[in-house]
């Protein structure tokens, strides 16, 4: 079924693009994107719906971390098409459970820089 975004999810894809200027139009048009939830097991990932929808996987423009209300790291992901138009909003909770909590997150760090040094 495809909807808008909430304002939870509104507020997580502004919060994961704050201080990317390439994410700047993505921000300003958070009122526009029709979104459809994907069948992940309950984690919470998006695609955004754009015509043509023929559309593939580009590249990451966003990657961040939190921890779960339980403590479970979940990584948020921004991906883009290869045209550079915002693709997906990607949750993943890292033992493959259902996200308990997805709101008011607390990052702790940018995925890149610490994804291999999680313990």
């Amino acid at each position: 079924m495809v909807r808008d975004l909430t304002a939870a999810e509104k507020a997580i894809i502004a919060e994961m693009l704050h201080g990317v200027k390439e994410g700047e139009e993505i921000v300003n048009n958070l009122d526009n994107y029709k979104v459809a939830t994907l069948n992940d097991g309950g984690m919470g990932s998006l695609r955004i719906f754009k015509d043509p929808e023929d559309r593939t996987f580009g590249e990451f423009l966003s990657r961040k971390i939190y921890k779960d209300i339980d403590g479970t790291e979940v990584v948020i992901s921004i991906i883009l098409d290869r045209d550079g138009v915002f693709f997906e909003l990607d949750v993943w909770r890292v033992d493959f459970e259902p996200v308990k909590h997805l709101g008011d997150l607390k990052f702790f760090g940018d995925y890149n820089e610490i994804a291999f040094h999680m313990s």
